[in-house]
């Protein structure tokens, strides 16, 4: 063997290269801020967790290297001595509040996570610098996990439909990223045309979005079959075109029923279950058997009297993009590959138009044979901003290649008259809008409604300022004997953009979903009998 000798200026120069080599350092890759039933502790519970990634080549030592809950407090809870993590190891440490840190055993943090959102970050010795932190995080789900779609400082965060705590992330559990709006809701001059712009972070990403209030969609609806089985709760679907969290009608088993939406949790590429909200526990099934499933489509009939009638709640809006596919033969007057707009009639009636302006109506010449399809087709992709002159619901969602679709966003813009942009008052504002639906006794209604505060210099609240809050909503008049009165109650349900009751504070109360807004025309016209008792 020949050994190749250095001067000591080379050995010098050897030495310095190696002290100048730099590490990656450690990161938080994933966590859970509402851990339901996924992985437990040593107590048998269900504790938020954290996850640390090492995607060096060569071990690290978390020793005095920290994690909090406050951005300014870096140094809340720290690792214990001993605590080394191998090269492209993981380390889950529980956010439980039971500070915990005897090395060997499981690590628990001094503080939870908060799933409405708050900082999270890990910093090295002395808390700084920061490695890598979120200030805040959004808004987490039950069992849904977020973090980095890949193991780098900078990368970007998603959700995780499905958690891998102490492995690699998987992306294809990975929604496509929230759209974010500019302007968000707000009210505007209806002689002033507001422009909404919508962006992404991802530079792959495609927006779609509606303006009709209907849900965004990337694909065709789908009319299918499945087998639901009691025993297992799993329906069966050989090669189904689900994906996760997709909203869909079905005709049964029990106790499901056709007048309600489902979302799905999908478990492989021919099984699914079905929960009451997205992400949420999986219905237990009472019964078995075949039967049918629609996502975005309905399944109709056709008269010459040019009007469509579905088998249940088609889930149509107006100026809706739909087409037709039959097993035998389409309506007279429709073609297949056609896209027609929708003009409603009733939640189960409908005609077409081959105009988004729903003029002319198509004339139906002859019934369809065998079974008529009517699916929507994908919405349009955003490339500039929406102008909006009229009262609307602008409604946005991401999609992106191999991961599931993003969240469905939504922002209601209000149009007012001159009257409404003078209008202030030292007392809150309440907006709300019904979509041209009539308040009837026992009818519940589809709303949107704005909250607006007194503000500061003169403590007064106006309809031109950013609302305090904006949300999707049911609305239904309210009272046994007052309902009728010309001055009627009104029980108001907050809701999410899947029509989930969501719990919000209007003017600082407590966080509630269902809210009213009393009226005592009759009977306390002095506003103060309620009070008093």
């Amino acid at each position: 063997m020949r050994f190749r000798a250095f001067d000591r200026h080379g050995v010098a120069a050897f030495l310095l290269s190696l002290s100048s080599i730099t590490h990656a350092a450690p990161l938080i890759t994933e966590f859970m801020a509402s851990n339901q039933s996924g992985i437990t502790d040593e107590d048998g519970e269900f504790p938020d967790w954290i996850e640390i990634h090492n995607p060096d080549l060569t071990p690290v030592d978390l020793a005095g290297f920290h994690l909090s809950d406050d951005a300014t407090v870096p140094t809340r809870w720290t690792f214990p001595a001993g605590t080394t993590l191998q090269p492209g190891g993981y380390l889950v440490v529980f956010a439980s509040n039971k500070n915990r840190s005897t090395p060997g055993q499981p690590l628990h943090t001094n503080f939870s996570l908060s799933a409405a959102g708050e900082s999270l970050l890990l910093s090295a010795p002395g808390g700084s610098p920061v490695l890598n932190s979120w200030t805040p995080f959004p808004p987490q789900t039950g069992d849904v996990s977020y973090g980095l779609l890949a193991p780098t400082s900078g990368a970007l965060s998603s959700f995780f439909n499905t958690p891998t705590p102490g492995a690699p992330n998987n992306n294809a559990n990975a929604p496509a990223e929230r759209v974010v709006f500019n302007p968000p809701s707000r009210a505007f001059n209806s002689g002033t045309p507001l422009n909404i712009a919508l962006a992404a972070t991802s530079p792959t990403a495609v927006i779609r979005f509606t303006t009709n209030r209907s849900r965004p969609v990337g694909t065709n609806g789908v009319t299918g079959t499945f087998a639901a089985a009691a025993a297992t709760d799993i329906g069966t679907w050989i090669n189904h075109p689900l994906n996760p969290n997709d909203m869909v009608r079905v005709t049964g088993p029990a106790p499901l029923t056709a007048t309600i939406n489902y979302f799905v949790t999908v478990l492989g590429p021919d099984t699914f279950k079905l929960a009451i909200e997205p992400g949420g526990p999986p219905i237990d099934l009472t019964t078995s058997g075949n039967f049918t499933i629609r996502r975005d489509a309905t399944l109709a009939t056709a008269a010459t009297t040019d009007v469509f009638t579905s088998s249940g709640n088609h889930g149509f809006f107006n100026g809706d993009p739909v087409q037709l596919s039959s097993t035998a033969t389409l309506p007279g007057g429709t073609t297949a590959g056609t896209t027609y707009f929708v003009s409603i009639l009733s939640t189960t009636t409908f005609r077409l138009s081959t105009s988004p302006t729903l003029t002319p109506i198509v004339d139906v010449t002859a019934a369809a044979t065998g079974v008529l399809t009517v699916f929507r087709t994908p919405s349009p992709v955003y490339t500039n901003p929406i102008p909006v002159t009229l009262n609307t619901r602008v409604r946005a969602q991401a999609f992106e290649e191999d991961r599931p679709p993003g969240p469905i966003v939504g922002e209601m813009y209000f149009a007012l008259d001159t009257n409404a942009q003078n209008l202030t008052s030292p007392l809150p504002l309440v907006l709300s809008h019904t979509w041209n639906t009539a308040m009837a006794d026992n009818v519940v209604v589809e709303s949107q409604v704005m909250v607006f505060e007194p503000k500061a210099p003169d403590n007064l609240a106006r309809l031109t300022n950013p609302p305090d809050l904006a949300a999707p909503c049911s609305i239904e008049r309210r009272g046994s004997s007052t309902a009728g009165d010309p001055k009627y109650s009104v029980a108001i349900e907050l809701q999410d953009e899947n029509g989930i009751d969501r719990n919000l504070s209007p003017l600082g109360l407590p966080a509630e979903s269902d809210w009213i807004m009393h009226a005592p025309y009759q009977f306390d016209r002095s506003m103060m009998h309620n009070d008093l008792i």
